[in-house]
């Protein structure tokens, strides 16, 4: 791990068994390091492991890191279902569950985690526990974020945060104008 402005390496990690697909610095001067396989792990900044979250014999195939928690989607294309796993950042789990199918996307809140499978997003909370459905009626492409949570569409952007908060219905910050696939009028 390099520091960016002199590029003087703060410390070694290694892992000979497994890729590291996901690097984040969390607070406290921690670096948070997901491996496709085997397991995450918490580094401080002499590279000292300080928390490990064991995969057992599973394979991450998403994550996101929230400002509180982590959301991990282990699974494969292969697998008929999935497995959402959330943990603090300290790699203290929070919550699992099994989902049916595998997400194509997935986005992380501080009020949870949304995840895209097939047409239908599902909101689940930091520990995991299902909170709200919604069936897409257009192509889906993805969920992104634009100020909160989004799911694009063939026909453009629909805001998802009313699903895991319901006063962000009513809030004027809350409805980002509408993304559509037509380009501005000049």
């Amino acid at each position: 791990v390099n520091q960016s402005e002199d590029r003087a390496q703060l410390c070694a990690i290694s892992n000979p068994t497994a890729i590291p697909v996901q690097t984040v610095f969390l607070s406290g001067n921690r670096l948070l390091v997901l491996s496709d396989t085997g397991y995450a792990a918490v580094y401080d900044l002499t590279g000292q492991e300080l928390f490990r979250y064991p995969y057992g014999d599973r394979r991450l195939v998403a994550a996101e890191v929230g400002d509180t928690y982590i959301a991990m989607v282990f699974g494969s294309s292969a697998q008929e279902n999935s497995v959402l796993v959330t943990v603090d950042h300290d790699l203290q789990p929070m919550g699992q569950l099994s989902v049916e199918g595998t997400p194509s996307s997935l986005a992380a809140t501080a009020k949870g985690v949304y995840l895209l499978v097939g047409q239908e997003v599902l909101a689940f909370t930091p520990a995991a526990a299902l909170q709200d459905e919604l069936l897409a009626e257009d192509k889906t492409y993805g969920l992104v974020w634009g100020g909160q949570p989004l799911l694009v569409t063939a026909t453009g952007a629909q805001p998802l945060a009313q699903m895991l908060d319901p006063a962000a219905v009513s809030s004027p910050s809350a409805t980002p104008a509408t993304i559509s696939g037509e380009p501005p009028s000049q």
